[in-house]
């Protein structure tokens, strides 16, 4: 990185649907990868960071624009493709260990408790899902709107979110309860 000068590339697929997520702990790059233009397949790929090495991938039937994210508790990459699935996938293999459907696209990365404990996301359809991150059981719900792609702040229990339905909201998601709403007067897409 200091020089700027190429290490390694890798041009399997036809375009990147995500950004990266680096694993320190496997010293290794999960992407969203997709390969519409030769063999029509999507998915998560992992890489060795330092060979670019494919080490595993999963092959999903959709775009996989959403980056995923690392639970270290739990060993595992978390990520979802337009068919609207959320998967958890084993990071030493690439096996999916549980998948979701929430029926609806889903496009920004998904945030994860300070306890590992918990993953939130958005989906087009206009909720946010708590899943519980072992099981994949979804413990709260909550609808706007409109599509959200956003992704969420966390302060301990509390989610914080904006909507382009003019407003941010605040939610405790232990408790299921939303704790405050502001209208802003303008539709949010950040």
């Amino acid at each position: 990185a200091s020089t700027g000068k190429l290490i390694w590339k890798n041009e399997d697929a036809d375009w990147i649907g995500s950004s990266p997520c680096f694993i320190s702990e496997t010293h290794s790059i999960c992407i969203g990868m997709e390969y519409a233009g030769r063999v029509d397949q999507w998915g998560y790929t992992l890489f060795d960071a330092d060979t670019w090495k494919v080490l595993w991938s999963m092959i999903s039937p959709k775009y996989t624009h959403a980056s995923p994210v690392f639970s270290k508790k739990y060993q595992s990459i978390f990520g979802w493709s337009n068919d609207g699935l959320f998967y958890r996938l084993d990071i030493h293999t690439g096996k999916i260990l549980w998948m979701v459907s929430v029926w609806s696209e889903i496009k920004a990365r998904p945030t994860l408790s300070e306890d590992e404990e918990y993953i939130i996301f958005w989906a087009f359809n206009g909720g946010l899902y708590v899943l519980e991150t072992a099981t994949g059981k979804e413990i709260f719900r909550f609808d706007t709107k409109f599509s959200l792609s956003t992704i969420a702040s966390l302060d301990g229990d509390r989610v914080y979110f904006s909507s382009p339905d003019k407003h941010i909201y605040a939610l405790d998601f232990k408790k299921k309860v939303l704790l405050w709403s502001f209208a802003t007067g303008g539709r949010i897409f950040a």
